[in-house]
C-alpha cells in the first residue's frame, strides 16, 4: 500500500468516526423543546375587587409535538405521552380570587426537566406577570334612597 492510499483510507476512516459521533451527539442532545408558554392565557371575569383569574389554553401547543419512541425505546401513543407531559409540567397563578383591575398576577409554569428529557423532551420554567383587565366595575347602591 502506497502513502497516499493509506492517507485516504484514514481520511475516510476520520470521516466515517465523526460522521458517527455527530449523529450520537445530536440523537442524545436532541431534545424536541416545549413551547410550553406559546398558547397559554389568563382570563379575568367578575367585578372589580370581587374579579376572579383562570387559566385556559395551556395545552393547546401539545398539537405541535412530534410524538416518537422515547430514550427507553418503549412507544407511547400521543395520549401517553400527553399524559406525561401533564404529569411534568404544572401551571399556576399567584393569585386567582378578590382581584381588581390593575393588580398583577404572576403566571409560573414549573417542569419536571429530568422525567421529560427520559422522554426526549426539553422545556423551560417560565414566569410571567400578567396585569388584571376587563372587570366589571361596581356601582354602589343605597338601598334607602327612594331612588330619585
Amino acid at each position: 500500500m502506497t502513502k497516499k492510499t493509506k492517507l485516504a483510507i484514514v481520511v475516510a476512516a476520520s470521516i466515517v468516526v465523526l460522521a458517527v459521533v455527530i449523529a450520537i451527539v445530536t440523537s442524545a442532545f436532541g431534545l424536541q423543546k416545549l413551547p410550553v408558554d406559546s398558547t397559554v392565557e389568563v382570563e379575568f371575569s367578575g367585578a372589580n375587587g370581587y374579579g376572579t383569574a383562570s387559566i385556559t389554553s395551556e395545552w393547546d401547543w401539545q398539537d405541535s409535538i412530534k410524538f416518537q419512541k422515547n430514550k427507553n425505546n418503549t412507544p407511547l401513543d400521543a395520549m401517553g405521552y400527553k399524559m406525561v407531559l401533564q404529569q411534568c409540567i404544572e401551571y399556576s397563578l399567584s393569585k386567582t380570587e378578590e382581584l381588581s383591575n390593575g393588580e398583577v398576577v404572576t403566571l409560573k409554569i414549573t417542569v419536571d426537566k429530568d422525567t421529560l428529557k427520559q422522554y426526549g423532551f426539553k422545556a423551560k420554567e417560565v414566569t410571567k406577570e400578567i396585569k388584571v383587565s376587563g372587570l366589571t366595575e361596581v356601582k354602589e347602591i343605597n338601598p334607602f334612597e327612594d331612588g330619585k
